[in-house]
């Protein structure tokens, strides 16, 4: 649909250096400077239960940072939004915060029903980071499309011991 232009992500979120991928990160500090430059982005809460937005304990919070998403969707408007991105377990601006459970079960159901493509950014924690095969693995669900390119490339080389055979040459 050509009206569909609109990509939410999280507060606490890192996509990228780009103009148009730091545009939709939430990282605070990298956006500071280049924020009158930016295509407008819409952002919702982290999934951090630590420092809750809403000031909740989880799991009696219902995932109120899960919900935002569809009251972001409903303000922006369901023909207008086309997806939402969001790293599984936030590296870079959050320091390896995985969402609780049932988090993301929440916003696959979330953007079904409004037709959202949901994009896990796994370029730091999937290809084996957290144990299983891409992080969003832990929670059982499946993106749309799935974000990997530097894991790919060896930007991002999860470090192994000594004893295995696929150690890196560096270590």
């Amino acid at each position: 649909m050509p009206s569909k232009h609109l990509v939410i992500s999280r507060w606490q979120s890192y996509h990228g250096n780009t103009l148009g991928a730091l545009a939709c990160s939430g990282y605070t500090g990298r956006r500071r400077k280049h924020t009158p430059i930016f295509k407008d982005a819409v952002h919702i809460p982290p999934a951090f239960c630590y420092r809750c937005y809403f000031e909740k304990t989880f799991p009696d919070c219902e995932l109120k940072c899960a919900r935002a998403l569809e009251n972001a969707i409903l303000q922006q408007g369901p023909e207008n939004v086309s997806a939402f991105i969001a790293e599984p377990v936030v590296g870079a601006a959050l320091g390896g915060a995985p969402a609780p459970p049932g988090y993301f079960q929440a916003i696959r159901a979330i953007c079904d029903r409004y037709d959202v493509l949901f994009i896990a950014d796994e370029v730091m924690c999937g290809l084996g980071r957290t144990g299983a095969h891409f992080a969003i693995d832990h929670w059982s669900v499946a993106p749309d499309l799935i974000a990997c390119g530097k894991g790919l490339g060896s930007g991002y080389f999860p470090w192994r011991p000594a004893s295995s055979p696929m150690r890196s040459p560096t270590r």
